[in-house]
């Protein structure tokens, strides 16, 4: 198959915002495929295609290499080959009669015609002459909803640069188990059951335009052991012959594309076309599911739903010419060609058996990954039911300074007259995580020459050879400085400023004489010479045009804040002032003061003044300056633009960028390629009424489209440990001149620490911005916060968990308990802070002091939010020795009392979700974390409608 075969079947992914996306019910028409021919380009058009492989096992296994690559490793890495080479059993798939396939009335791999069997030992054997396949999963336990990196290498059949041809390719799923003999679940089976796999409604990186693509789904068409028998034989001679998908609860679902009602195209994981390199190698990041984004996979136990502490990744290698026109992957014959990896999940939603004491907490949202290690931890080593809710900072601040909530979690100074001591837990920072695909200017050919290369911007034919080698791989060590952080947070690129029927960018000039997108810009070229031959016609470099952000006003949104008002340069731009190459804010989203070039204050204020004249504004929309940071929200969104026509619902800016829930989701759409639009119509007309679409004429709802893998583009800001989490990279801030940078990891997280400024209460705040350092400038401390006026046998239950956290909660890993990859442990001063501040909590009669005076400004959600009352613990035990760190790092502290064997209590989570919002069930595991039933207390309440019940 040739690249150029592909690219009128390329699907439409990429969301832009032209005429197209008005039409009702066309999601794909919505989001323009600019990325149309991008799938592979130059040879290689698929994400992770490189010449090198990621699956050579690193030397450091604890996740403490996350960083700025976005490039983790883990104690539970697995590699197995084809050929079954060194293989544990339960990942063994052998290549002979001892192999009986599913649905075939006990055929065996022996029965597999030698027309499919040859070609696949050919290409994937030992003997095919790169070594054999071989596949690695870089994590498989511990994992809840995450990315995993799935690497190939030995894969013969890759993509050729000089032909743009290929031969083999890889579908990758995932599973839940097997099936008895009467079809009933058995998720503890020694191999998966095909009927058991989330396979057939097309990956983000299908080859389908709206249509079918048999051999990427569940179709068994064609295959001569579907002919010959088993019970799959009645669906080899129906139309599209799809099997039905069994559910772990053992309910089918039609499988025929779009017909199955657990999964849907847009919710699956399963990854429909990988391509290796030309050296055979290739590697892809993997969503792997829970039962909570998943239910018909049900990975990860729970006590309230059918589940499975272990599920399966299965990669499919596909042979063109072999089976490629009417079947799918999970056909016997070519299910038995499969590799398979067996994966342990961590167990979601259960409880915690009512153990010494319980304690509640809730505030920041930086500390959710932790949270989700932490609890399991606390309550099998301190028997303690931690119970853990997100808040927005600002609202567990103030209802903490109400008495309403007596225990938060919290980056920033605790106001009012509540007395209490902060307890450092951990370090983490806001990030700007990305995906963009590379793809080069110019397309390597075999006749290209010296000047043909020089023509192009080459200094070399080898150059130029050499960056075809990088098409399609995913680009990492991007450089920001925080100017260019406020262009993309003001809609200051051409892009970011939609064109639709009912509003042009033509309608003023000032709209189009700017550069279109990040990767157009010369500041951001200037800082990054390594892409200067990137493609800026390209569908990925052009979607890059604005960041995705949260709509919770967090800690860490003001950290970023804190960082472009310190920066003269980012300062100035929000002023109204030109960068050094003449480009200016969106005059919408200026302060309009021009400090900082208050010399040409009269000529910039009049230019901008006509450009805001010259430009058609939304009804009801006051123009006036915008001050920073902006009040009522984290990020600016002034609604100026919007697009009117009489037979469709008005289009405005928070349709075109809408927020997303919080730092989490962020992280998790760069992770998964989905950038948030209502693009599509959701009509409610005469003719066809559906109230469903609110009134008429409708709304634009987001169709939740995930970006082609071949031409993923796009970046937020979210947390660092969300960004491990989804081992997404995230930039390297620098200064403005580019000669000093720093990125975000576990050293330079430490070292700002270092540089914190303390108030005499013990509340850290960062320090100057200082590159050269070494220090990651928007580094944040997580405390935990205690109201000293609780009764002492409460306040020691807090010391106790507080206690662990500071110890063994500190050790950097995966397994429950653990500090996760994305945070950095304490320093040596603030561990010593914290022992000295849970011997406070441990006092009788604790050193109480006013925490400031005044309140803590009301934003959005100023004043105590209603209702939220937490705190307090049911029993504990009172007193205690106060912590000291050990030799090893752990802090033993004052163990609980014993007490009797618990009970296991349930935690029940009610999420209320509108049809623009992320799904409930989509919102990652770590924010999930309920409160234990029985909880003494008031139940804490989530912002933004997600409620926890008991």
């Amino acid at each position: 198959m040739t690249v150029r075969d592909l690219l009128t079947t390329m699907s439409v992914n990429r969301v832009r915002t032209g005429r197209a996306a008005q039409q009702p019910g066309r999601s794909g028409r919505a989001r323009i495929a600019v990325a149309l021919t991008g799938l592979v380009i130059a040879g290689t058009g698929f994400s992770g295609i490189g010449t090198g492989y990621a699956g050579a096992a690193p030397p450091v296994t604890d996740g403490s290499d996350w960083g700025a690559q976005g490039v983790l490793s883990s104690d539970s890495a697995v590699t197995v080959r084809w050929d079954n080479q060194g293989n544990a059993p339960e990942n063994t798939v052998p290549r002979n009669g001892q192999q009986v396939i599913p649905h075939t009335d006990n055929k065996t791999y022996d029965d597999v015609p030698a027309r499919i069997a040859d070609p696949y030992a050919a290409n994937f054997g030992a003997g095919n002459g790169l070594g054999g396949l071989e596949v690695s999963v870089s994590q498989t336990r511990g994992l809840v909803n995450q990315a995993v990196t799935i690497g190939i290498r030995g894969a013969k059949g890759g993509i050729n640069p000089d032909t743009q041809q290929f031969s083999t390719y890889f579908q990758i799923f995932q599973c839940w188990g097997g099936l008895t003999a009467s079809g009933r679940p058995a998720p503890n089976a020694s191999s998966p059951d095909p009927a058991t796999c989330q396979i057939g409604e097309h990956g983000p990186d299908s080859l389908s335009v709206g249509g079918n693509v048999r051999s990427e789904e569940r179709s068994v068409v064609g295959d001569p052991l579907t002919v010959s028998g088993g019970d799959w034989r009645q669906y080899s001679t129906q139309e599209g012959g799809a099997v039905p998908f069994t559910s772990i609860a053992g309910v089918e679902a039609d499988g025929t594309k779009g017909q199955n009602k657990f999964f849907s195209k847009d919710t699956t994981n399963e990854l429909s076309r990988v391509v290796a390199g030309s050296n055979g190698a290739t590697s892809r990041e993997f969503e792997v599911q829970t039962s909570l984004e998943s239910a018909g996979l049900g990975c990860g136990k729970r006590s309230d739903a059918p589940s499975t502490s272990q599920c399966w990744i299965v990669v499919v290698p596909r042979v063109s010419g072999v089976l490629t026109t009417s079947t799918g992957p999970i056909s016997p014959s070519l299910w038995a060609q499969r590799l398979q990896v067996r994966i342990a999940l961590r167990d979601v939603l259960t409880g915690c058996p009512s153990g010494q004491s319980r304690s509640l907490l809730g505030g920041s949202e930086m500390l959710s990954n932790a949270a989700a290690s932490w609890t399991p931890g606390v309550c099998s080593d301190r028997k303690i039911a931690l119970g853990y809710t997100q808040l927005g900072d600002e609202v567990a601040r103030n209802q903490f300074a109400a008495g309403s909530n007596r225990a938060i979690l919290t980056t920033r100074r605790t106001s009012g007259v509540t007395k209490t001591t902060p307890v450092p837990l951990a370090l983490s920072a806001p990030v700007f995580a990305y995906q963009l695909v590379y793809q080069p200017r110019c397309r390597w050919k075999a006749s290209d020459t010296e000047e043909t290369a020089k023509d192009c911007g080459y200094d070399s034919l080898a150059e130029l050879r050499a960056d075809a080698d990088r098409a399609g791989t995913l680009i990492k060590g991007i450089k920001l400085d925080a100017r260019l952080v406020a262009k993309l947070l003001t809609q200051s690129y051409q892009f970011a400023i939609f064109d639709r029927t009912g509003f042009s960018r033509l309608a003023a000039p000032w709209m189009t004489q700017r550069p279109t997108n990040l990767g157009n810009d010369p500041e951001f070229r200037r800082l990054n010479p390594d892409l200067r031959h990137l493609n800026l016609k390209d569908a990925a470099s052009q979607a890059i045009d604005h960041l995705i952000v949260e709509s919770l006003r967090s800690d860490g949104a003001a950290a970023v804040w804190d960082w472009l008002l310190a920066d003269p340069d980012a300062k100035a731009f929000l002023n109204g002032c030109p960068d050094e190459n003449g480009m200016v804010i969106n005059p919408f989203y200026s302060t309009r003061t021009y400090e900082g070039c208050s010399d040409q204050k009269v000529a910039l204020a009049a230019a901008a003044a006509a450009a805001r004249t010259a430009t058609p504004i939304a009804n009801g929309y006051v123009d006036q300056p915008l001050s920073y940071p902006p009040d009522g929200s984290p990020f600016p969104l002034p609604t100026w633009q919007e697009a009117r026509d009489d037979d469709l619902p008005t289009y405005g800016v928070v349709d075109h960028l809408p927020r997303m829930d919080s730092m989490a989701a962020t992280g998790r759409g760069v992770g998964i390629g989905y950038a948030p639009a209502n693009s599509q119509l959701c009509a409610n007309t005469p003719q066809v009424p559906n109230d469903d679409c609110g009134p008429q004429p409708g709304k634009w709802t987001d169709p939740k489209t995930r970006q082609s893998a071949s031409q993923v583009g796009l970046i937020a800001i979210t947390d660092t440990a969300t960004a491990a989490r989804w081992r997404v990279p995230t930039a390297i801030l620098c200064n403005t001149e580019g000669d000093k940078c720093v990125e975000a990891n576990s050293a330079s997280l430490r070292k700002a620490a270092d540089r914190f400024s303390r108030d005499d209460d013990g509340w850290a705040s960062p320090g100057p911005t200082d590159y050269a350092s070494g220090a990651y400038p928007l580094t944040l401390p997580i405390y935990g916060a205690v109201d000293l006026t609780l009764p002492q046998s409460d306040r020691a239950g807090y010391a106790d968990a507080f206690d662990y956290l500071i110890g063994k909660g500190q050790k950097l890993g995966f397994d429950e308990g653990n500090l996760p990859p994305g945070y950095a442990p304490l320093t040596d001063t603030l561990r010593q802070q914290a022992v000295t501040a849970i011997a406070q909590l441990r006092k009788a009669v604790p050193d109480t002091g006013a925490n400031g005076d005044g309140g803590d400004g009301g934003g959005t959600n100023g004043g105590a939010d209603g209702g939220a009352g937490g705190g307090g613990l049911g029993g504990g035990a009172a007193g205690g020795a106060a912590s000291t760190p050990d030799a090893a790092g752990a802090s033993p502290g004052a163990a609980a009392s014993p007490g009797a064997q618990p009970t296991a209590t349930a935690q029940v989570v009610t999420v209320a979700a509108s049809t623009e919002s992320w799904p409930g069930w989509m919102i990652p595991f770590g924010l999930l974390l309920a409160l234990v039933a029985g909880l003494s207390g008031p139940v804490m309440s989530f912002t933004r409608n997600v409620r926890i019940t008991r």
